[in-house]
């Protein structure tokens, strides 16, 4: 009997040793699918699991060929980043405003960052040294999950019809669902002007503008605002001939397309008519926080509960559209609380913003005018959190961490410039186009909204493909 369980676990073992690769990547196709359907298992194993089992297993069987020094080179950046945000996130113990366990904080510490750093990492490692079929396969799983997003959308827009925030499958709301338009987005305008043959970049404006439709069926502005400036970005990174020409050109025409939105917006309803929001962004913006409400109809006709200071002077000449109004107040609210203290960490988590900054106002009584203008009968500031990323960010970590993260991202952009300067394959030299396009989209979206967890994790986990995949192109990493 022990002899026979001996052969059956040295066969076990001598197939894992042999199709490791191959299982990894099994595991990691199912976390891919189960994030592009927005589906979980639950609450006793999440999605990332499969990622978090694949790396331990990969681990263990591949270590014998990573070569560790050069690994710790090019993760020394990244790494350093994440540490010296973690340290942040435990610097955020002693702040007094909302005091915290040392266990709750570590908890949150390890959802917010640890969890993006494990991810990171272990699909790097795997794109670094898995084979190259393993690792476009990897690639491909994801490219065909954005495509089956964005028919996904179009169908729900053909179903219901003229209504706002379609989200098809599993997804929860709309703002669950940023990733998976705002990546085949960058994939299809990366692939218009990487791409060689004809056929290809044909198929990728059919991709642009299925992308865009679906988009517009999604119902989220930011989306839109992203897509604009994506367009932008590989006239400005790829190298191309006259460049130094058709960059002013580039210019010029991106001026008058905002011209043209700006004319054309005028007469479309409140969401949409940035004409609006232009004109009167910097009254807006001039107006202290809690006196916001009077451009807010919601605070007149019994929606909302709004602070005195709002409504005391009655309606203001003009109407904000609501959702665009409170992001602006939320923001600035945030802010103005990041500038009473830039280098201090304060809390980990944006999601935990709102009831933070209600506790700070309660506190901070000679800063009521930076309070919130509505009240949503729950102990918030507004809601739960600013929906500006950007902000809360520099809110939560301070100057320091903020810095830091920039550098996160400063160094994929010099891997994707190695990339596109130095790759004798035009695969390389499109995903380096691709992980800035994607990026500056992303960047863009969070000055809009914040990023969920599930998309979190899936940006993660592609942001390590990339950078797995670009390190190739460092020349083995002795200019690093």
């Amino acid at each position: 009997m022990q002899k026979m369980q001996n052969i059956v676990k040295n066969k076990v073992f001598s197939f894992m040793s042999r199709y490791y690769e191959e299982f990894v990547l099994v595991l990691f196709g199912i976390g891919l699918c189960l994030y592009g359907f927005g589906l979980d298992l639950g609450v006793n194993f999440k999605t990332q699991g499969f990622f978090q089992i694949g790396g331990v297993l990969y681990i263990i069987f591949a270590y014998r060929h990573f070569a560790l020094r050069d690994d710790l080179r090019l993760l020394r950046i990244p790494l350093i980043s994440f540490g010296v945000v973690i340290v942040l996130g435990l610097l955020s113990y002693f702040d007094e405003i909302m005091p915290r366990s040392f266990g709750k904080v570590f908890g949150s510490i390890n959802t917010h960052i640890i969890k993006y750093l494990v991810l990171f990492v272990i699909v790097f490692l795997y794109v670094r040294y898995a084979k190259r079929r393993n690792v476009l396969i990897l690639f491909g799983i994801f490219g065909l999950l954005c495509m089956v997003n964005v028919v996904a959308s179009l169908v729900e827009f053909w179903r219901y019809g003229f209504k706002t925030h379609h989200v098809p499958f599993g997804f929860k709301a709309v703002f669950t669902y940023n990733i998976w338009l705002l990546a085949p987005m960058a994939l299809c305008i990366s692939g218009m002007v990487a791409c060689k043959h004809k056929a290809l970049k044909i198929l990728c404006v059919l991709g642009v503008a299925l992308t865009l439709g679906a988009m517009f069926a999604n119902g989220e502005r930011s989306f839109l605002v992203s897509s604009f400036v994506m367009v932008f970005v590989p006239f400005v990174v790829w190298r191309y001939r006259h460049k130094g020409k058709i960059l002013p050109l580039v210019f010029v025409a991106g001026v008058l397309a905002l011209g043209g939105i700006y004319t054309q917006t005028k007469t479309l309803p409140d969401r949409y008519n940035f004409a609006h929001m232009i004109d009167n962004f910097w009254e807006v913006i001039q107006t202290p926080v809690v006196e916001m409400g009077k451009y807010d109809k919601l605070c007149f006709n019994g929606v909302f509960a709004c602070n005195p200071q709002s409504t005391k002077n009655g309606e203001a000449e003009f109407f904000w559209e609501h959702s665009s109004l409170s992001r602006i107040a939320m923001s600035k609210s945030t802010f103005e609380a990041f500038l009473d203290s830039p280098f201090m960490p304060r809390i980990v988590g944006v999601f935990q913003i709102g009831e933070y900054l209600w506790q700070y106002y309660e506190v901070h009584t000679d800063k009521q005018a930076n309070r919130m203008y509505m009240s949503t009968g729950n102990a918030l500031n507004g809601y739960n959190h600013s929906h500006n990323f950007v902000v809360e960010l520099l809110f939560c970590y301070g100057l320091v961490g903020f810095f830091a993260i920039l550098c996160f991202f400063m160094y994929g952009m010099y891997l994707a410039s190695r990339s596109i300067c130095h790759a004798t394959d035009s695969l390389g030299m499109f995903l380096g186009l691709y992980f800035y396009v994607f990026v500056f989209g992303v960047i863009m979206y969070c000055f809009f909204d914040s990023p969920y967890n599930n998309i979190l994790e899936i940006f993660f986990i592609m942001i390590g493909c990339l950078y797995g995949f670009l390190s190739f192109y460092t020349k083995m990493n002795k200019d690093i």
